[in-house]
């Protein structure tokens, strides 16, 4: 074998290597499919004279995948840049604010639909901040805001994208591996607000559905739309 053959095979054991060494379900498919682009490359100059256009064939869509996932990481990087700007940040809570949901958020979800990564989309809403407000003042209504979201925030990975949606409403976007591991993260978030509950001066509570891809819809806003469904869905029949 010549010696592009090895590179181009150590390159795809490299990359498959990088991918299951990282948590990062849309950066280990990535890795992944860089892995298979290098691996039909290498295939491709292997045959090469041994059958008749398959080396052409392979290596086109070698190199044709290759420059996919590049342009693909090229527009991750640009939106990961754009995400750090101050405007996208809520300035209470120091989540991501209305205007990264807007902007960033739906186009960065769009990678995640397009490379087949699962992920989950929750609809939070505080219970009781009406009441925290008209019993012990505005102020503890934005110290009840900030520890939900501190709450949201310490049981999220970094890479999840957690947002203040509204005034007591949260949208948070995680990949996962399956929906089951939805129900794990929201037993998680119960566990820790009832945990700080014992040194507040209120309670925190809240609502929340939640939905899946690709199982619950096909693109973002249908699964939008569900988890708000189903997280009114469990308000109402609290207040029932």
């Amino acid at each position: 074998m010549s010696y592009e053959i090895y590179l181009t095979i150590g390159l795809a054991i490299l990359f498959f290597s990088v991918g299951l060494g990282v948590n990062n379900q849309l950066f280990r498919r990535l890795s992944t499919m860089y892995s298979v682009a290098f691996l039909l490359i290498s295939v491709g100059r292997f045959v090469e004279g041994q059958a008749i256009f398959a080396d052409k064939i392979l290596s086109f869509f070698g190199y044709a995948m290759w420059i996919f996932i590049f342009y693909l990481n090229y527009r991750l990087v640009v939106l990961e840049r754009r995400q750090e700007g101050q405007e996208y940040l809520d300035t209470l809570t120091g989540v991501k604010n209305r205007l990264y949901f807007e902007r960033v958020l739906k186009e960065k979800v769009s990678r995640y639909e397009m490379l087949g990564v699962p992920y989950a989309v929750f609809f939070f809403d505080m219970d009781n901040l009406k009441q925290i407000n008209d019993t012990l003042g505005h102020s503890a209504g934005d110290e009840a805001i900030v520890e939900f979201a501190k709450a949201l925030k310490e049981n999220f990975r970094q890479e999840d994208m957690i947002i203040r949606y509204g005034g007591d409403e949260f949208v948070v976007v995680a990949s996962v591996r399956t929906c089951a591991d939805a129900l794990v993260i929201l037993s998680r978030i119960e566990h820790h607000t009832e945990a700080i509950n014992k040194g507040l001066p209120f309670k925190l509570s809240f609502s929340v559905g939640f939905s899946c891809f690709p199982e619950d819809g096909k693109n973002f806003n249908e699964l939008l739309n569900l988890a708000d469904k189903r997280m009114y869905e469990i308000k109402y029949s609290k207040k029932g």
